[in-house]
């Protein structure tokens, strides 16, 4: 559902900008509203009616009753305070799932500026809450984590404990699943994802202060025109450590209302407990490399020791190949480890290890080799879990074995393979 709809979505957001661009208002602030106005109508549509969610404009307000900056959108649950004589709204931060800064045109200052906002309001949750707080389930968090860095930490204290500065990355991806999506939403600017990629780093070099292009501050998406930067936070997307480097940001040059579904439907089933229909194609997202970091532990502390960018020319941005879904081709060993694994796995157990020993196989390379596909992720030196919520195995005539963990996504490849 997700691709077709988002791309209907698209077609009409970008027909009803092309009215806007051409109408005769010149008024600077009148031309702000109405493109705020298109995005509000584009939001609308895709939150279900029957939920409590609104989409509405105003100021965040924090515990100690401090207000954000003016946000030109609010995904808001509840109700809130309405500013008299206004049609808009102030919150509380607890209750706010996403907020979003419209400009008609994206770049220069109207970048710096909306990177301020978006930084103020994480800045607000951050002292508005006491994160993560006891009652909160970071499952989707350390799931998300484990995706990316093959370690599945227990508790906080256990997360403190890991090496190689992953620490610092944990903390980023709890922070992320619990405060508001923070997107900036640009109709035009930078013409291309070349562009983009060149521009941002630009004023990210130039910022005075270069905290709001931290990996802590980054927006979970920015926008300019069909181009996007895309936050790499498990919500739901995630990139692979490689070398010890943490991708934070990747760059597309797609559709941006399907990367907005994506996040937006994901934060509000975490939040509501609702489930919706994500995948209609096996096409997955281009995500081209971009910003990178690698954190270090020094004297007992996590430091960021490293943050730059990846660069790719134009050409090789037009020719990443398109790439679809399908499950991991498994040996049968691997299968019965797996499907062995959901209670958790111990290396050191005597059984399996004689279960290695009997069939043949080198247990750790085998448990190596799942730890680098992402189906399993170390919980302690010894012990593992699977990182999907459950396994999916297929068996073809030709006597091949996949695994997955996306039962959409499984079966629509079944539906094209079969």
């Amino acid at each position: 559902m997700i691709k077709k709809l988002s791309d209907l979505l698209r077609q009409v957001q970008a027909a009803e900008a092309e009215r806007l661009d051409q109408h005769r208002i010149t008024h600077g602030p009148t031309i702000g509203t109405m493109y705020e106005g298109l995005t509000k109508d584009l939001v609308d549509q895709v939150i279900p009616q029957e939920l409590d969610i609104r989409v509405v404009d105003g100021f965040i307000e924090g515990i100690d009753k401090k207000l954000s900056p003016q946000a030109d959108i609010l995904i808001v649950r509840g109700e809130g305070e309405r500013i008299p004589h206004t049609q808009s709204f102030i919150y509380p931060i607890q209750k706010v799932l996403a907020v979003f800064e419209i400009k008609k045109t994206l770049g220069g200052v109207s970048l710096d500026d909306a990177m301020a906002k978006m930084s103020a309001v994480l800045q607000l949750y951050k002292k508005s809450s006491n994160f993560p707080g006891p009652h909160v389930d970071l499952e989707p968090a350390v799931r998300g984590f484990a995706y990316t860095t093959g370690k599945w930490p227990q508790s906080d204290e256990e997360a403190t404990k890991l090496s190689e500065g992953l620490p610092a990355i944990f903390d980023i991806f709890k922070l992320e699943q619990m405060a508001p999506l923070r997107i900036i939403w640009g109709y035009g600017g930078y013409s291309s994802e070349k562009s983009l990629r060149t521009g941002f780093v630009g004023r990210m070099n130039a910022a005075v202060d270069k905290s709001h292009f931290g990996p802590w501050n980054l927006p979970s998406l920015i926008v300019a025109g069909q181009n996007s930067l895309v936050k790499m936070v498990g919500q739901p997307y995630s990139s692979r450590l490689v070398n010890g480097w943490w991708n934070v940001l990747t760059s597309n040059a797609e559709n941006p209302v399907r990367l907005l579904l994506e996040m937006l439907w994901t934060k509000i089933s975490l939040d509501q407990g609702v489930t919706f229909p994500m995948d209609d194609t096996l096409q997955m997202e281009r995500l081209a490399t971009y910003l990178r970091t690698k954190f270090t532990m020094q004297a007992g502390e996590v430091v960021m020791t490293e943050f730059d960018h990846v660069e790719i020319t134009k050409k090789q941005l037009h020719t990443l190949p398109v790439v679809e879904w399908s499950p991991e081709e498994q040996s049968l060993d691997e299968v019965v480890l797996l499907m062995g694994a959901g209670g958790g796995l111990d290396v050191t157990s005597p059984s399996l290890n004689q279960f290695a020993a009997d069939e043949g196989f080198d247990l750790r390379l085998l448990i190596d080799r799942l730890v680098e596909k992402r189906q399993l992720a170390w919980t302690s030196d010894t012990t593992l879990r699977p990182t999907g919520s459950t396994t999916i195995t297929t068996f073809s005539p030709a006597g091949t074995i996949s695994a997955g963990s996306n039962a959409d996504l499984m079966s629509l490849w079944l539906n094209k393979n079969s």
